[in-house]
Formats: C-alpha cells, sequence, structure tokens
C-alpha cells in the first residue's frame, strides 16, 4: 500500500505530484494508493487513487504538534530561495496526518515517498523488513523521501519524539545540537541517531 500526502489550505496539488502518481502507478499497476490532502483531485480517479480527506483525520499527537510547534514561520537560512511561510511546518505535520490515518486503519507494510519522486520498480521486490526504513541524506539530514512503515507503532514512536524534542528544547539550544535548522530532516536523522 502507498499513501503519500500534501498538506495545504487547499487547492491544486503541484503538477510535479501529478508526474510522480502517474510513475507510482504505471511502476505498480494493483498497488492500493492512497493521497491524503485537502480537496479531491481530478488525477486520483484517473488513476484509481483514493483520496483521504485532510479534514478528515485528528489525532492527539497531531493536536500537540500543532500547539507546541515553533517552527512555523521558518525558513532555510543562507539561500537564494527562502522557504514560503509554513513550509518547514507543513513537511513535518503530514508525517503526523500520515500516522494517525495508518493507526486510526489499523494499517501495515506502508510506503511513503515524496512527491518528487519517481518509482521505477515493483514494491513487492523490497525486501521485507520489520524496522521502519528511511534513508540517510547527509550528516545530520535523514528523509521520508522514500519510507516503509511496517506497523503502526514505529511511525507513531517517531511522530512521539518529535513532540518531545520540540516541547523539551528551545529553537536556539535546538539548532545548535543539530548543527542545522529544525526540520523534519534534522528531527528525523536525530531520531533514529539516538
Amino acid at each position: 500500500m502507498i499513501i503519500n500526502t500534501f498538506i495545504s489550505d487547499g487547492g491544486p496539488i503541484p503538477e510535479y505530484t501529478n508526474v510522480s502518481l502517474r510513475q507510482a502507478r504505471k511502476t505498480n499497476p494493483d498497488e492500493d494508493i492512497r493521497f491524503i490532502c485537502k480537496d479531491d483531485q481530478k488525477i486520483f480517479n484517473e488513476l484509481d487513487i483514493m483520496w483521504v480527506p485532510q479534514d478528515s483525520i485528528n489525532s492527539n499527537l497531531l493536536e500537540r504538534f500543532n500547539k507546541i510547534c515553533w517552527f512555523k514561520k521558518h525558513d532555510t537560512p543562507h539561500t537564494s530561495y527562502p522557504s514560503p511561510d509554513l513550509f518547514w511546518h507543513r513537511t513535518a505535520e503530514r508525517i503526523y496526518y500520515l500516522e494517525a490515518y495508518i493507526t486510526e486503519n489499523n494499517l501495515e507494510n506502508v510506503f511513503h515517498f515524496e512527491n518528487d519522486v519517481l518509482l521505477y520498480g515493483v514494491l513487492d521486490l523490497v525486501p521485507a523488513c520489520n524496522l521502519m526504513m528511511v534513508l540517510p541524506m547527509s550528516r545530520n539530514k535523514t528523509t521520508f523521501a522514500f519510507s516503509h512503515i511496517p506497523e503502526s507503532k514505529h511511525i507513531r514512536k517517531v511522530c512521539q519524539y518529535f513532540n518531545w524534542l520540540l516541547s523539551v528544547y528551545g529553537e536556539q539550544q535546538l539548532t545548535q545540537h543539530l548543527q542545522d535548522h529544525v526540520s523534519e530532516m534534522s528531527l528525523l536523522h536525530m531520531a533514529f541517531k539516538e
């Protein structure tokens, strides 16, 4: 099963997401694909993708994250193209939507990949593993770019850890420890390192 997300205030999903979904369906024609977002999209019907309304999902972990998250207007420092408001907040928030949906529906063996990732193989060929699989990206970042979640307890533990980090440490202290700005990639790196 594939579950992807695009958490927003509504409107169309980006064109690159349509390309990613077309490729996923092409390489995995029989896979159950679900997509969490604000509004239904024409491509979902075309590709036999189940739309999961973002507003239908809620959890204590998600509510807690939105109360304690202090990087809502945080952009990437030292870049030519600063991130838009809520960019880093939303990239982290989507993991909570994913966790809530997987937990609520007691789903197993879920693949998640980011909306700019293209699949070139059949997911049935990915070796089975009873641990959550994510990808290292750099010396201080780990990414959900392509991930496998065998059971809800794994992603729930990650979200609980994120909430703990954000509630215990302030921005300056966490940024200094991570040696980077705070994002779901730096938090995920810390979670899997520790």
